[in-house]
Protein backbone atom coordinates (compact mmCIF):
# COMPACT_ATOMS: atom_id res chain seq x y z
CA UNK A 1 0.00 0.00 0.00
CA UNK A 2 2.79 2.46 0.58
CA UNK A 3 4.26 1.71 -2.58
CA UNK A 4 1.47 2.55 -4.54
CA UNK A 5 0.72 5.56 -2.25
CA UNK A 6 4.24 6.69 -3.19
CA UNK A 7 3.99 5.83 -7.27
CA UNK A 8 0.57 7.89 -7.05
CA UNK A 9 2.67 11.00 -5.56
CA UNK A 10 5.93 10.62 -8.35
CA UNK A 11 3.39 10.57 -10.97
CA UNK A 12 1.47 13.61 -9.57
CA UNK A 13 4.44 15.80 -9.19
CA UNK A 14 5.70 14.92 -12.74
CA UNK A 15 2.33 15.33 -14.56
CA UNK A 16 2.07 19.09 -12.80
CA UNK A 17 6.01 20.06 -14.00
CA UNK A 18 4.44 18.64 -17.64
CA UNK A 19 1.70 20.82 -17.36
CA UNK A 20 3.16 23.74 -16.07
CA UNK A 21 6.09 23.42 -18.80
CA UNK A 22 3.25 23.21 -20.97
CA UNK A 23 2.14 27.08 -20.22
CA UNK A 24 -0.17 28.13 -17.43
CA UNK A 25 -2.70 29.27 -20.21
CA UNK A 26 -3.39 25.80 -21.33
CA UNK A 27 -6.94 24.49 -20.85
CA UNK A 28 -6.14 21.00 -20.97
CA UNK A 29 -6.23 20.80 -17.35
CA UNK A 30 -10.16 22.62 -17.22
CA UNK A 31 -10.77 19.73 -20.22
CA UNK A 32 -9.65 16.73 -18.21
CA UNK A 33 -11.47 17.81 -14.96
CA UNK A 34 -15.26 18.17 -17.26
CA UNK A 35 -14.35 14.97 -18.74
CA UNK A 36 -14.23 13.10 -15.25
CA UNK A 37 -17.08 15.11 -13.87
CA UNK A 38 -19.32 13.93 -17.30
CA UNK A 39 -18.16 10.05 -16.76
CA UNK A 40 -18.74 10.28 -13.00
CA UNK A 41 -22.22 11.49 -14.14
CA UNK A 42 -22.73 8.60 -16.86
CA UNK A 43 -21.60 6.39 -14.08
CA UNK A 44 -24.42 7.66 -11.84
CA UNK A 45 -26.62 7.83 -14.53
CA UNK A 46 -25.84 4.10 -14.96
CA UNK A 47 -26.07 3.04 -11.39
CA UNK A 48 -29.77 4.78 -11.68
CA UNK A 49 -31.48 2.38 -13.85
CA UNK A 50 -34.29 0.71 -12.75
CA UNK A 51 -34.25 -2.85 -11.82
CA UNK A 52 -35.58 -5.39 -14.38
CA UNK A 53 -38.96 -5.82 -14.60
CA UNK A 54 -40.28 -9.17 -13.10
CA UNK A 55 -44.03 -10.77 -12.70
CA UNK A 56 -44.62 -12.59 -9.71
CA UNK A 57 -47.35 -15.57 -9.82
CA UNK A 58 -49.45 -16.07 -7.29
CA UNK A 59 -51.93 -18.63 -6.81
CA UNK A 60 -54.79 -18.56 -4.32
CA UNK A 61 -58.81 -21.03 -4.29
CA UNK A 62 -60.56 -18.41 -2.55
CA UNK A 63 -62.60 -15.47 -4.73
CA UNK A 64 -63.99 -13.83 -1.70
CA UNK A 65 -59.89 -12.82 -1.34
CA UNK A 66 -59.84 -11.71 -4.72
CA UNK A 67 -60.90 -7.85 -4.14
CA UNK A 68 -58.63 -7.62 -1.24
CA UNK A 69 -55.57 -9.19 -2.71
CA UNK A 70 -55.73 -7.24 -5.86
CA UNK A 71 -55.39 -4.25 -3.10
CA UNK A 72 -52.75 -5.31 -1.45
CA UNK A 73 -50.51 -6.28 -4.67
CA UNK A 74 -51.64 -2.66 -6.28
CA UNK A 75 -50.06 -1.74 -2.92
CA UNK A 76 -46.77 -3.90 -3.43
CA UNK A 77 -45.85 -2.74 -6.45
CA UNK A 78 -45.97 0.87 -5.95
CA UNK A 79 -43.39 0.02 -3.13
CA UNK A 80 -41.69 -2.32 -5.82
CA UNK A 81 -42.31 -0.31 -9.60
CA UNK A 82 -40.70 -3.57 -11.15
CA UNK A 83 -42.70 -6.28 -9.70
CA UNK A 84 -45.74 -7.07 -10.79
CA UNK A 85 -48.01 -9.93 -9.11
CA UNK A 86 -49.85 -11.79 -11.32
CA UNK A 87 -53.31 -13.63 -9.20
CA UNK A 88 -54.16 -17.23 -10.35
CA UNK A 89 -57.47 -18.69 -8.71
CA UNK A 90 -58.18 -22.72 -8.60
CA UNK A 91 -61.20 -23.77 -6.84
CA UNK A 92 -60.97 -25.06 -3.37
CA UNK A 93 -61.67 -28.68 -4.13
CA UNK A 94 -59.36 -28.87 -7.08
CA UNK A 95 -56.30 -26.52 -5.15
CA UNK A 96 -54.06 -29.39 -3.60
CA UNK A 97 -53.89 -31.37 -6.60
CA UNK A 98 -53.35 -28.73 -9.18
CA UNK A 99 -50.68 -27.23 -7.20
CA UNK A 100 -48.81 -30.57 -6.22
CA UNK A 101 -49.03 -31.79 -10.15
CA UNK A 102 -47.43 -27.97 -11.04
CA UNK A 103 -44.75 -28.20 -8.64
CA UNK A 104 -43.79 -31.17 -8.93
CA UNK A 105 -43.39 -30.81 -13.21
CA UNK A 106 -41.39 -27.40 -12.17
CA UNK A 107 -44.02 -25.33 -12.98
CA UNK A 108 -44.99 -23.78 -10.18
CA UNK A 109 -46.03 -20.33 -9.04
CA UNK A 110 -43.73 -18.29 -7.51
CA UNK A 111 -45.65 -17.55 -5.10
CA UNK A 112 -49.27 -19.39 -3.41
CA UNK A 113 -51.45 -19.72 -0.93
CA UNK A 114 -51.77 -23.27 0.59
CA UNK A 115 -54.17 -24.86 3.52
CA UNK A 116 -52.43 -23.48 6.97
CA UNK A 117 -53.10 -26.49 8.75
CA UNK A 118 -50.38 -28.85 6.37
CA UNK A 119 -48.21 -26.16 4.83
CA UNK A 120 -45.69 -28.05 6.83
CA UNK A 121 -46.03 -30.84 4.57
CA UNK A 122 -45.18 -28.88 1.76
CA UNK A 123 -41.86 -27.70 3.39
CA UNK A 124 -41.09 -31.53 4.46
CA UNK A 125 -41.34 -32.43 0.97
CA UNK A 126 -39.43 -29.21 -0.19
CA UNK A 127 -41.86 -27.88 -1.98
CA UNK A 128 -41.87 -24.45 0.04
CA UNK A 129 -38.88 -22.32 0.69
CA UNK A 130 -37.24 -21.85 4.00
CA UNK A 131 -39.21 -18.70 5.74
CA UNK A 132 -37.12 -19.22 9.26
CA UNK A 133 -34.70 -16.37 9.08
CA UNK A 134 -37.18 -13.51 7.56
CA UNK A 135 -38.01 -10.85 10.16
CA UNK A 136 -41.42 -11.84 10.47
CA UNK A 137 -40.60 -15.42 11.60
CA UNK A 138 -40.65 -14.86 15.49
CA UNK A 139 -44.39 -13.48 14.91
CA UNK A 140 -46.12 -16.71 14.04
CA UNK A 141 -48.59 -16.79 16.91
CA UNK A 142 -47.29 -20.45 18.50
CA UNK A 143 -50.77 -22.03 18.30
CA UNK A 144 -50.62 -21.66 14.68
CA UNK A 145 -47.11 -22.50 14.17
CA UNK A 146 -47.50 -26.27 14.06
CA UNK A 147 -49.55 -26.26 10.24
CA UNK A 148 -46.66 -24.09 8.13
CA UNK A 149 -43.74 -25.57 10.05
CA UNK A 150 -41.54 -28.47 10.05
CA UNK A 151 -38.62 -29.17 11.45
CA UNK A 152 -38.06 -26.45 13.69
CA UNK A 153 -38.09 -24.55 9.97
CA UNK A 154 -40.91 -22.26 8.85
CA UNK A 155 -42.26 -22.57 5.80
CA UNK A 156 -45.47 -20.68 5.12
CA UNK A 157 -46.77 -17.33 7.37
CA UNK A 158 -50.24 -18.10 8.52
CA UNK A 159 -52.62 -14.76 7.01
CA UNK A 160 -55.50 -15.80 8.82
CA UNK A 161 -56.62 -18.37 11.63
CA UNK A 162 -60.38 -20.05 11.30
CA UNK A 163 -62.36 -21.90 14.19
CA UNK A 164 -65.51 -23.56 13.73
CA UNK A 165 -68.72 -20.87 14.26
CA UNK A 166 -72.00 -21.39 13.82
CA UNK A 167 -74.18 -18.21 12.78
CA UNK A 168 -77.85 -17.67 12.22
CA UNK A 169 -80.04 -14.38 10.27
CA UNK A 170 -81.57 -12.75 12.74
CA UNK A 171 -84.49 -11.68 11.22
CA UNK A 172 -85.25 -15.71 10.21
CA UNK A 173 -85.33 -16.37 13.95
CA UNK A 174 -87.42 -13.23 14.65
CA UNK A 175 -89.66 -14.62 12.22
CA UNK A 176 -89.84 -18.18 13.87
CA UNK A 177 -90.42 -16.56 17.53
CA UNK A 178 -86.99 -17.48 18.29
CA UNK A 179 -85.77 -15.00 21.00
CA UNK A 180 -83.05 -16.83 22.67
CA UNK A 181 -79.78 -19.14 21.81
CA UNK A 182 -79.94 -22.63 22.03
CA UNK A 183 -77.01 -23.61 24.71
CA UNK A 184 -77.85 -27.44 24.41
CA UNK A 185 -78.28 -29.81 21.59
CA UNK A 186 -82.03 -30.31 23.00
CA UNK A 187 -82.41 -26.33 22.69
CA UNK A 188 -80.91 -26.48 19.26
CA UNK A 189 -83.08 -29.30 17.98
CA UNK A 190 -86.40 -26.79 19.53
CA UNK A 191 -84.90 -23.82 17.29
CA UNK A 192 -84.58 -26.16 14.11
CA UNK A 193 -88.28 -26.95 14.81
CA UNK A 194 -89.45 -23.33 15.45
CA UNK A 195 -87.59 -22.60 11.92
CA UNK A 196 -89.37 -25.74 10.25
CA UNK A 197 -92.57 -24.43 11.69
CA UNK A 198 -92.17 -21.45 10.32
CA UNK A 199 -91.73 -22.34 6.53
CA UNK A 200 -87.64 -21.39 6.77
CA UNK A 201 -85.08 -24.08 6.39
CA UNK A 202 -83.29 -24.81 9.34
CA UNK A 203 -79.62 -25.09 8.41
CA UNK A 204 -78.56 -24.65 5.00
CA UNK A 205 -76.04 -27.29 3.58
CA UNK A 206 -74.08 -27.00 0.61
CA UNK A 207 -73.10 -30.87 0.27
CA UNK A 208 -72.95 -30.59 -3.65
CA UNK A 209 -69.23 -29.56 -2.56
CA UNK A 210 -67.90 -32.05 -1.27
CA UNK A 211 -65.10 -30.61 0.46
CA UNK A 212 -68.08 -28.94 2.73
CA UNK A 213 -68.61 -32.48 4.55
CA UNK A 214 -65.52 -31.74 6.64
CA UNK A 215 -65.88 -27.68 7.10
CA UNK A 216 -70.01 -27.22 7.79
CA UNK A 217 -70.61 -30.33 9.95
CA UNK A 218 -67.39 -29.06 11.20
CA UNK A 219 -68.85 -27.47 15.17
CA UNK A 220 -70.87 -30.56 15.83
CA UNK A 221 -68.34 -32.45 15.48
CA UNK A 222 -66.26 -30.71 18.00
CA UNK A 223 -69.24 -30.55 20.15
CA UNK A 224 -69.98 -34.52 20.66
CA UNK A 225 -66.54 -36.03 19.80
CA UNK A 226 -63.19 -33.60 21.46
CA UNK A 227 -65.37 -32.19 23.72
CA UNK A 228 -65.10 -35.62 25.34
CA UNK A 229 -61.86 -36.33 24.43
CA UNK A 230 -59.33 -34.00 23.67
CA UNK A 231 -57.01 -36.99 22.68
CA UNK A 232 -59.09 -38.17 19.64
CA UNK A 233 -56.58 -38.03 17.33
CA UNK A 234 -53.73 -39.53 19.15
CA UNK A 235 -55.91 -42.34 20.33
CA UNK A 236 -57.19 -43.14 16.99
CA UNK A 237 -53.62 -42.89 15.46
CA UNK A 238 -52.17 -45.06 18.27
CA UNK A 239 -55.31 -47.64 17.60
CA UNK A 240 -56.91 -47.10 20.92
CA UNK A 241 -60.04 -47.68 19.30
CA UNK A 242 -61.26 -47.38 15.98
CA UNK A 243 -63.78 -44.97 14.40
CA UNK A 244 -66.15 -47.79 14.33
CA UNK A 245 -66.56 -48.31 18.34
CA UNK A 246 -65.92 -45.49 19.46
CA UNK A 247 -69.38 -43.93 20.93
CA UNK A 248 -69.18 -40.99 20.64
CA UNK A 249 -68.53 -40.92 17.04
CA UNK A 250 -70.97 -43.14 16.35
CA UNK A 251 -73.14 -40.52 18.61
CA UNK A 252 -71.73 -37.87 15.96
CA UNK A 253 -73.13 -39.52 13.04
CA UNK A 254 -76.81 -40.78 14.57
CA UNK A 255 -77.10 -37.35 15.60
CA UNK A 256 -76.56 -35.68 11.99
CA UNK A 257 -79.03 -38.36 10.88
CA UNK A 258 -81.44 -37.53 13.18
CA UNK A 259 -81.01 -33.81 11.69
CA UNK A 260 -82.22 -35.35 8.20
CA UNK A 261 -84.39 -37.47 9.03
CA UNK A 262 -86.39 -34.77 10.58
CA UNK A 263 -86.05 -32.14 7.87
CA UNK A 264 -83.97 -30.22 9.35
CA UNK A 265 -81.74 -30.09 6.40
CA UNK A 266 -83.44 -29.17 2.78
CA UNK A 267 -83.84 -32.86 1.04
CA UNK A 268 -81.93 -31.15 -2.47
CA UNK A 269 -78.76 -30.59 -0.30
CA UNK A 270 -76.65 -32.74 -2.71
CA UNK A 271 -77.81 -30.41 -5.54
CA UNK A 272 -76.87 -27.30 -3.28
CA UNK A 273 -73.04 -25.81 -3.40
CA UNK A 274 -71.94 -23.47 -0.66
CA UNK A 275 -72.21 -20.83 -2.20
CA UNK A 276 -75.66 -20.94 -2.31
CA UNK A 277 -76.41 -22.37 0.70
CA UNK A 278 -74.51 -19.01 2.08
CA UNK A 279 -77.11 -17.04 0.43
CA UNK A 280 -79.83 -18.53 1.26
CA UNK A 281 -78.95 -17.88 5.21
CA UNK A 282 -77.99 -14.56 4.11
CA UNK A 283 -81.68 -14.17 2.57
CA UNK A 284 -83.40 -15.10 5.82
CA UNK A 285 -84.52 -18.61 3.28
CA UNK A 286 -82.33 -20.97 5.80
CA UNK A 287 -81.77 -19.46 9.47
CA UNK A 288 -78.59 -21.38 10.73
CA UNK A 289 -75.25 -21.93 9.20
CA UNK A 290 -72.99 -24.33 11.06
CA UNK A 291 -69.13 -24.38 9.50
CA UNK A 292 -66.41 -22.22 9.94
CA UNK A 293 -65.48 -18.38 10.95
CA UNK A 294 -65.14 -17.36 7.27
CA UNK A 295 -68.25 -18.39 6.05
CA UNK A 296 -69.59 -14.81 8.19
CA UNK A 297 -67.31 -12.52 5.50
CA UNK A 298 -69.53 -14.73 3.37
CA UNK A 299 -72.95 -14.39 4.46
CA UNK A 300 -72.04 -10.49 5.00
CA UNK A 301 -71.28 -10.35 1.21
CA UNK A 302 -73.97 -11.82 0.06
CA UNK A 303 -76.38 -9.60 2.42
CA UNK A 304 -74.92 -6.53 3.42
CA UNK A 305 -78.06 -5.44 4.85
CA UNK A 306 -78.81 -7.98 6.24
CA UNK A 307 -78.02 -9.03 11.17
CA UNK A 308 -76.11 -12.25 11.72
CA UNK A 309 -76.02 -13.72 14.95
CA UNK A 310 -73.41 -16.70 16.49
CA UNK A 311 -73.14 -18.83 19.42
CA UNK A 312 -71.30 -21.82 19.99
CA UNK A 313 -72.89 -25.40 19.10
CA UNK A 314 -73.03 -27.38 22.53
CA UNK A 315 -73.70 -30.97 22.92
CA UNK A 316 -76.67 -33.29 25.40
CA UNK A 317 -74.69 -32.05 28.53
CA UNK A 318 -74.21 -28.15 26.88
CA UNK A 319 -70.17 -28.40 26.03
CA UNK A 320 -68.69 -27.49 23.28
CA UNK A 321 -65.12 -27.26 21.70
CA UNK A 322 -63.48 -25.40 19.15
CA UNK A 323 -61.31 -27.06 16.20
CA UNK A 324 -59.37 -24.59 13.93
CA UNK A 325 -56.33 -24.09 12.30
CA UNK A 326 -54.47 -21.40 10.53
CA UNK A 327 -56.37 -21.23 7.23
CA UNK A 328 -54.58 -19.06 4.48
CA UNK A 329 -51.29 -19.39 4.43
CA UNK A 330 -48.69 -18.27 1.79
CA UNK A 331 -45.19 -19.33 0.73
CA UNK A 332 -42.45 -19.00 -1.61
CA UNK A 333 -42.23 -21.99 -4.24
CA UNK A 334 -38.22 -23.68 -3.37
CA UNK A 335 -37.97 -23.46 -6.97
CA UNK A 336 -38.82 -20.33 -7.92
CA UNK A 337 -36.50 -18.16 -10.56
CA UNK A 338 -37.49 -15.00 -8.51
CA UNK A 339 -36.52 -16.00 -5.04
CA UNK A 340 -35.70 -12.25 -3.77
CA UNK A 341 -38.60 -10.83 -5.32
CA UNK A 342 -41.09 -13.76 -4.18
CA UNK A 343 -39.55 -13.62 -0.31
CA UNK A 344 -40.25 -9.63 -0.80
CA UNK A 345 -44.09 -9.95 -1.71
CA UNK A 346 -44.59 -12.99 1.47
CA UNK A 347 -42.84 -10.08 3.76
CA UNK A 348 -45.25 -7.08 2.41
CA UNK A 349 -48.57 -9.81 3.48
CA UNK A 350 -46.88 -9.82 6.82
CA UNK A 351 -46.48 -6.11 7.51
CA UNK A 352 -49.05 -5.43 10.38
CA UNK A 353 -50.92 -2.67 8.53
CA UNK A 354 -51.57 -5.34 5.14
CA UNK A 355 -52.04 -8.42 7.35
CA UNK A 356 -55.07 -5.76 9.31
CA UNK A 357 -56.03 -4.86 5.85
CA UNK A 358 -56.66 -8.15 4.99
CA UNK A 359 -58.19 -9.72 8.07
CA UNK A 360 -60.44 -6.91 8.40
CA UNK A 361 -61.72 -7.44 4.85
CA UNK A 362 -61.81 -10.94 5.25
CA UNK A 363 -63.42 -10.64 8.52
CA UNK A 364 -61.25 -13.69 10.31
CA UNK A 365 -58.38 -13.79 13.38
CA UNK A 366 -54.80 -13.29 12.97
CA UNK A 367 -52.11 -15.85 12.75
CA UNK A 368 -49.58 -13.12 13.27
CA UNK A 369 -48.80 -11.25 16.59
CA UNK A 370 -49.46 -7.69 17.22
CA UNK A 371 -52.70 -7.31 14.36
CA UNK A 372 -55.65 -5.70 15.29
CA UNK A 373 -58.37 -5.81 12.82
CA UNK A 374 -61.80 -4.34 12.98
CA UNK A 375 -63.85 -7.36 13.66
CA UNK A 376 -67.50 -7.68 13.58
CA UNK A 377 -69.54 -7.50 16.90
CA UNK A 378 -70.36 -11.45 15.88
CA UNK A 379 -66.61 -12.56 15.45
CA UNK A 380 -65.55 -10.65 18.88
CA UNK A 381 -68.28 -13.11 20.51
CA UNK A 382 -66.79 -16.07 18.85
CA UNK A 383 -63.08 -15.05 20.01
CA UNK A 384 -64.37 -14.33 23.63
CA UNK A 385 -65.65 -18.11 23.73
CA UNK A 386 -62.89 -19.32 21.92
CA UNK A 387 -60.41 -17.96 24.81
CA UNK A 388 -62.55 -19.90 27.73
CA UNK A 389 -61.44 -23.14 26.29
CA UNK A 390 -58.07 -24.89 27.15
CA UNK A 391 -57.62 -26.47 23.56
CA UNK A 392 -58.22 -25.42 19.75
CA UNK A 393 -57.98 -29.00 18.07
CA UNK A 394 -56.42 -29.53 14.75
CA UNK A 395 -59.75 -30.06 12.46
CA UNK A 396 -61.58 -33.20 12.79
CA UNK A 397 -60.30 -35.25 10.02
CA UNK A 398 -57.12 -33.19 8.65
CA UNK A 399 -55.15 -35.43 10.10
CA UNK A 400 -56.73 -38.73 8.99
CA UNK A 401 -55.11 -38.94 5.58
CA UNK A 402 -56.16 -38.36 1.97
CA UNK A 403 -58.12 -41.86 1.40
CA UNK A 404 -59.47 -41.74 4.51
CA UNK A 405 -60.90 -38.14 4.00
CA UNK A 406 -62.80 -39.02 0.88
CA UNK A 407 -63.99 -42.09 2.47
CA UNK A 408 -65.52 -39.46 4.82
CA UNK A 409 -66.35 -36.93 2.63
CA UNK A 410 -68.63 -39.54 0.06
CA UNK A 411 -70.03 -41.30 3.62
CA UNK A 412 -71.20 -38.38 4.19
CA UNK A 413 -72.63 -37.36 0.66
CA UNK A 414 -74.48 -41.10 1.32
CA UNK A 415 -76.08 -40.29 4.15
CA UNK A 416 -77.84 -37.06 2.64
CA UNK A 417 -78.55 -39.46 -0.35
CA UNK A 418 -80.66 -41.91 1.89
CA UNK A 419 -78.31 -44.32 2.80
CA UNK A 420 -78.24 -43.67 6.69
CA UNK A 421 -75.97 -46.82 7.16
CA UNK A 422 -73.76 -45.66 9.98
CA UNK A 423 -71.71 -48.75 10.50
CA UNK A 424 -70.72 -49.33 6.81
CA UNK A 425 -69.69 -45.31 7.08
CA UNK A 426 -67.37 -45.84 9.69
CA UNK A 427 -66.35 -49.20 8.87
CA UNK A 428 -65.16 -47.87 5.53
CA UNK A 429 -63.19 -44.59 7.48
CA UNK A 430 -61.71 -47.22 9.60
CA UNK A 431 -60.44 -49.50 6.83
CA UNK A 432 -59.16 -46.46 4.53
CA UNK A 433 -57.36 -44.99 7.37
CA UNK A 434 -55.77 -48.26 8.58
CA UNK A 435 -54.61 -49.11 4.68
CA UNK A 436 -52.84 -46.00 4.41
CA UNK A 437 -51.11 -45.66 8.12
CA UNK A 438 -47.78 -45.00 6.14
CA UNK A 439 -48.60 -41.63 4.66
CA UNK A 440 -50.41 -40.24 8.15
CA UNK A 441 -48.70 -37.75 9.79
CA UNK A 442 -48.59 -38.45 13.69
CA UNK A 443 -50.60 -35.29 15.28
CA UNK A 444 -48.30 -33.13 16.40
CA UNK A 445 -50.99 -31.41 18.23
CA UNK A 446 -54.63 -32.10 19.60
Amino acid sequence: MKRFWLLSLVLTIALTVFLTACGSGDNNAEDTSSNTETESATESTEAAEPAEPVTLKLLYWDPGHQEVMEEINAKFTEENPNITVELEQVPGDQYDSVLRTRLLADDGPDVFMYFGGGAYALGKDGLLADLSNESYAENVLPGFRGGVSYDGKLYAVPLNATTTATFYNKAAFEKAGITKEPENWAEFLEVCEKLKQAGIVPIARGAKDAWTSLHEPGPMFAAFVLAKNENFQMDRYEDKFKFSTNPDVKNYFNQYVNLINKGYYDKGVLGVGHTQAVQEVADGRAGIMMGIMNFYGELVAANPNAEFGYFALRNEEGQYAVSGAADKAIGVWSKTKHDAEARKLVAFYAKPDINALFLTKTQMLPGLKGITPDLAEPLKELIADNEKVDTVFTWFDGQWGGPAVDAHRTGVQNLHAGNPDVDALLAAIDKAYDDNKSIITPPTSK
